[in-house]
């Protein structure tokens, strides 16, 4: 191809003077060349972060243009100028970080305290006697720092200072951060929980069952129903029915709904009824056949639009808001609201930009800015919604509280003076019961501080008013007869919203969270035997008897630390416990055995549905249920073992020392085997579990064998199970050696007649029990339960007619009826023989499992000691020889107890042999070479080198992060500690002669830290920043820090050892050498580090200024290729 025939391959126009071609990527042909302006305007419009080729990918490569007459060197006036602009925003942004940080991060927790004292002291009437000056008491709550200070004498003000501080962030900023944090968690839960009930179809059956059809909705119901009768059938015939129908209609719409339609809007509806109805007598001439259904088609969907909301609701909107939203924006052309008949075209008012701007100018007003007013506009803003916010949630609940409180009181008091002082003259006559009586009294009557556990009472004494008034408010609304209607209909919506959304989430509340707490608090006294070396503490007050673990350790006193730990160990047990049913149910079980706990893989189960639909005393009482099975469950199972261990192993009154327990707390060489030992069940769960299923699949055979449950609760019919032997006597059935003829079953009468005809006969097998019809799944309705468990034959025909229970049981509501209709599972029936005395066999089974569950946890704990305590101890001789004695005295163990160091260990070392056995010993271990046993010598050195391989591959492919981080904190933070220390802290000692002064806080001091700070926190804090995976490791060790402060050391501490090594080697050394070589190398480190980025800032500044002020553009550069 010519060059005069190369075309541009976006406006396909040739080269020119002014427009040349250029090749500016890889492509060839027809598409090779461009012209730069239609580049530039793709580029434009093609709204990509790189700019690069389309189709063989080549990033096009521009040159920068520069005016011709730019000097060769910027002036340094415009550099300066830049300078202070680039210093002034840096400034400005700055400064708005800092006032952010202060305004929303540290002011506004110290304000939700203060103004929850200041409501507090207005409930309570005076200010706390802890601290009686108004100032400590805002500064300090409850807190006696008066008390606090003198306990501490001899205290110079710069550490009086720093203690004040310390309480003040203790107890006022620290816990207005936490009662900030669980209101955001709080009201986050519950926005996403009303979100969830809004959209569920459930909300708007309750709701249209209580308030019902509105009335407007009704009258669209009628005449939608009257148009469709005169469109089918004849409308000569029918136009008089219509119209008494309508009639009605209207007549009742007006005598029901208190003045609604005036006259001249009845008069509009009748005009628009009848020339509607003559449109139908009498379509248009000029509209075609084809299209007047799709016209009265459409008709048809504006009018069914109120009834089609009931069927079908789009995601996002209640079908009960559409309905009467979109009633109530619909406005026709004269701006009269239509009662009836909606407007397509009018959903999107003209009001539409109008609210648009609204919103920018809401994000204008919101917007996080780096400016100087818009953090402390923020902080105004949230100070005064905390002021109402405590204000409705906090001061109202606690005044009605108080009122009430008050008012009970008051009714004792005069109770007790009116009446019962007559009474106990009367009645009593003992002295001592008067004194008693009236001394009690007298002290409720005291007054006294509010305890927190008083302050909750009356929370809730004021919550709960509020619920009633609520609930109450509710029912006067819906005493009207008929449909609720205008103002009462939508007060009444934003009520059962607002009970519907607390309902719910006081249901999650409870399952998510208390119940946890509650879990976690018997389980901190089932483990108690396992860890209180003693079961009382000394306090001030005297001797205390304790068992619970949290009031042993004095860091676990504090009551959020202690309820989050609750929380976290209840909610791990439940989880194993789920865990366990799901393994015991996919596994072991026969399908339907637990079909009363729900399954996760339930395809008809809706938490929100069910939670919102089922009335709150059946939740809270199944709730009630479920708390009585885990109290048994962890008090017994788990309580009942370590408090029998505890007292087995407890040592009698002539020794001094207990054997096995309590388990020594773990120390810092512990945390790392446990870190080992959970590496090591992540790689080998699947083995783990494997075996786990096996041992508790043989458990339950076991188990139901014994109990004669093994076709009801496994599926495996057993005949020798479906009946019971009957021995001639008591000697037999001990030796167990008399076996009966299964094959001719006989009933106990013929049992004793055949011992006595036959005395060769020692057992007879006489049947018992019956067949029963089972769920054969675990998602089998309520409805389809009550129909089972029915006696029948083997066959499944009826032993006996079951009785209709027409009582509901206690889980059944009207509500499960209509969800019968929702129902996607499988009712579904299996025939399995059930014993006499089924409900105490059950609880066998449970006991029977139990006792296997006791002996698998007891044996592998007590295997493990035995097997890691040799390593241990092994170690702790090896860390007596070599290691400090800070270490050594970590691992000092006594030996006479058990350890979690060594059951660690112990465990390792079980989960490798089990790994052992399973691939060499098994029956269906791999055969071949993938086991080691199997192997030659060469195969097995082969294996180790690969194995060698593997790890640095693995190593390789370890995250930069994970491998660089580490290091990289070390090195800085012995940076910033030597650096402080050798330059400012020695030195300022060394001049001043404070020696024996432990901190120093005296403002020259301070500001020292502060300028060092610069180059030591501050680099820091900026290379903490995440690493990119992407790069090399030259770049992640540039990245992670590590090179910078390799080079610092270099340019500071490496100089001044040198200088100090060669002075003391020359003896040329001095005290004043050695303290203040360290400031000076250090100063010319920070010069060398300023002219550097001064440098940089020069060479940065001169680029922005030459592109500010000298560049006229941009020009494509060519690509060369092989055929140029």
């Amino acid at each position: 191809m010519s060059e005069v025939d190369h075309t541009c391959r976006i406006c396909r126009g040739e080269a020119t003077l002014a427009q040349p071609l250029y090749h500016p990527c890889k492509c060839k042909g027809s598409i090779k060349y461009i012209h730069q302006d239609c580049l530039l305007e793709w580029l434009k419009h093609a709204n990509k972060s790189t700019e690069k080729c389309d189709i063989c990918n080549t990033p096009y490569k521009f040159k920068i243009l520069y005016d011709p007459n730019m000097p060769k060197r910027i002036p340094l006036e415009m550099i300066f100028n830049k300078l202070i602009e680039t210093v002034s925003n840096l400034a400005v942004k700055s400064v708005s970080v800092a006032l952010y940080i202060f305004c929303i991060l540290i002011e506004v927790p110290i304000f939700w305290k203060f103004i929850g004292r200041a409501y507090t002291w207005v409930l309570d009437g005076q200010l706390p006697p802890q601290n009686p000056t108004f100032i400590n008491a805002l500064v300090f709550g409850e807190a006696d720092i008066t008390t606090y200070l003198a306990s501490s004498p001899n205290l110079t003000p710069v550490q009086v200072n720093l203690l004040s501080l310390r309480k003040f962030f203790t107890y006022t900023y620290f816990s207005g951060v936490r009662y900030i944090v669980v209101f955001i968690i709080v009201h986050i839960a519950l926005f996403i929980e009303r979100e969830w009930i809004v959209r569920d179809e459930g909300y708007a059956k309750l709701l249209m069952k209580r308030i019902g059809k509105e009335r407007k909705t009704a009258l669209a119901d009628i005449l939608q129903d009257t148009l469709e009768r005169l469109r089918e059938g004849n409308p000569d015939a029918d136009v008089q029915e219509a119209m008494q129908r309508v009639e009605r209609a209207i007549f009742d719409l007006q005598g029901n709904n208190m003045g609604i339609l005036n006259d001249n809007r009845q008069q509009d509806l009748r005009r628009a009824i009848e020339e509607g109805i003559m449109n139908i007598q009498n379509p248009p001439q000029n509209e075609q056949p084809d299209q007047a259904p799709e016209r009265r088609e459409r008709q048809n969907e504006d009018d069914n639009e109120e009834d089609n909301v009931h069927n079908e609701q789009e995601p996002g909107h209640p079908a009960v808001e559409e309905e009467e939203e979109e009633q109530e924006q619909q406005v026709d052309a004269d701006g009269e609201q239509q009662d009836g008949f909606p407007e397509p075209n009018n959903d999107f008012a003209p009001g539409g930009e109008e609210q648009g701007g609204a919103f920018l100018d809401m994000l204008e007003v919101f917007g996080a800015h780096l400016d100087l007013k818009t953090p402390i506009m923020y902080m105004a803003i949230i100070d005064i919604v905390v002021l109402a916010y405590l204000f409705i949630i906090y001061f109202v609940p606690h005044l009605i509280g108080n009122v009430l409180a008050a008012i009970t009181g008051f009714s004792m008091r005069f109770l007790h003076s009116k009446i019962l002082n007559k009474v106990y003259t009367i009645v009593v006559s003992n002295d001592k019961v008067n004194h008693l009586l009236t001394t009690k009294i007298e002290q409720l009557r005291a007054d006294h501080d509010y305890s927190l556990v008083e302050r909750i009472v009356l929370l809730s004494i004021g919550y709960a008013v509020i619920c009633a008034t609520i609930y109450k408010c509710m029912q006067v609304l819906l005493t009207a007869p008929g449909p609720v209607i205008g103002t009462t209909r939508k007060v009444y919506k934003v009520l059962f919203e607002v009970s519907s959304t607390a309902k719910v989430f006081l249901i999650f509340a409870i399952e998510i969270f208390f119940f946890p707490v509650y879990c976690g608090w018997l389980l901190d006294f089932c483990f108690a035997p396992l860890l209180l070396p003693t079961f009382s503490i000394t306090t001030k007050s005297g001797s205390q008897y304790i068992v619970l673990i949290t009031s042993f350790f004095e860091i676990l006193q504090v009551t959020y630390l202690r309820i989050f730990l609750y929380w976290a160990s209840g909610t791990l047990y439940m989880l194993f416990f789920a865990l366990f049913v799901g393994m015991v149910r996919s596994s072991i079980l026969r399908p339907g055995v637990l079909f009363f706990i729900r399954s996760p893989d339930d395809p008809n189960a809706r938490l929100i549905h069910d939670a919102l639909m089922k009335p709150l005393a059946l939740q809270l009482s199944r709730i009630y249920l479920s708390a009585k099975v885990y109290t048994g469950f962890i008090l017994f199972g788990i309580g009942g073992v370590t408090w029998g261990l505890r007292y087995l192993v407890t040592s009698s009154s002539n020794v001094d020392y207990n054997v096995f327990l309590p388990i020594q707390l773990p120390s810092y060489f512990t945390v790392l085997i446990s870190g080992f030992l959970f590496n090591t069940v992540a790689d080998s769960h699947v083995l783990i579990t494997k075996y786990v299923r096996r041992y508790w699949h043989r458990a339950f055979e076991l188990s139901a064998h014994k109990l004669r449950l093994s076709h009801f609760i496994l599926g495996k019919p057993i005949s020798h199970e479906r009946g019971h032997v009957v021995y001639r006597n008591l000697w037999h059935q001990l030796l167990g050696q008399a076996q009966p003829d299964y094959t001719k079953p006989v009933s106990y009468r013929e049992a004793v007649e055949t011992f006595k005809e036959n005395p060769s006969v020692n057992a007879c097998f006489v049947p018992d029990g019956n067949y029963v019809r089972a769920p054969d799944n675990d998602t089998v309705s309520r409805k389809f339960i009550k129909k089972l468990f029915v006696a029948v034959t083997k066959d499944d025909k009826l032993l006996e007619v079951p009785h209709e229970n027409k009582k509901r049981s206690g889980y059944e509501t009207p509500s499960d009826e209509e969800d019968e209709g929702d129902f996607t599972g499988e009712n579904a029936y299996a025939i399995v023989y059930r014993p006499p005395n089924f409900r105490m066999r059950c609880f066998g089974l449970i006991f029977l499992l139990w006792v296997f569950a006791v002996i698998l946890i007891l044996s592998c704990a007590v295997v493990a000691v035995l097997m890691g305590r040799p390593i241990l101890r092994a170690n702790s001789y090896l860390y007596k020889a070599v290691a400090p004695t800070f270490i050594y005295q970590d691992v000092d163990l006594d030996w006479r107890l058990a350890d979690f160091g060594s059951i660690a260990i112990g465990l390792v070392m079980q989960i490798k042999l089990l790994k052992f056995y399973d691939k060499s010993l098994v029956a269906d271990a791999p055969q071949g070479g993938n086991n080691e046993i199997q192997l030659g010598r060469e195969q097995v050195d082969g294996r180790l080198f690969q194995g060698l391989l593997d790890f640095g591959r693995l190593f390789n492919r370890m995250p930069k992060a994970l491998v660089l981080s580490t290091p990289s904190a070390v090195l800085w933070i012995n940076w910033i500690i030597s650096v402080h220390r050798a330059v400012v802290i020695n030195p300022v000692r060394y001049t001043t002669g404070r020696y024996n002064q432990d901190l120093l806080f005296d403002p020259p001091t301070v500001f020292l830290h502060f300028i060092v700070s610069f180059w030591t926190i501050l680099p820091f804090l900026f290379y903490l920043r995440p690493i990119p995976q992407q790069i090399t490791m030259y770049q992640a060790l540039w990245t992670s820090g590590i090179v910078p402060c390799l080079i610092n050391y270099t340019m500071v501490h490496l100089p001044a050892l040198l200088t100090i090594f060669f002075s003391h080697y020359y003896r040329r050394s001095s005290d004043q050498l050695d303290v203040y070589i360290w400031p000076v190398l250090f100063v010319m480190f920070v010069a060398i580090k300023l002219i550097h980025g001064g440098l940089g800032l020069y060479s940065t500044l001169n680029d922005q200024v030459k592109k500010e002020k000298y560049v006229r553009g941009r020009a494509i550069e060519n690509v060369d290729t092989p055929e140029n």
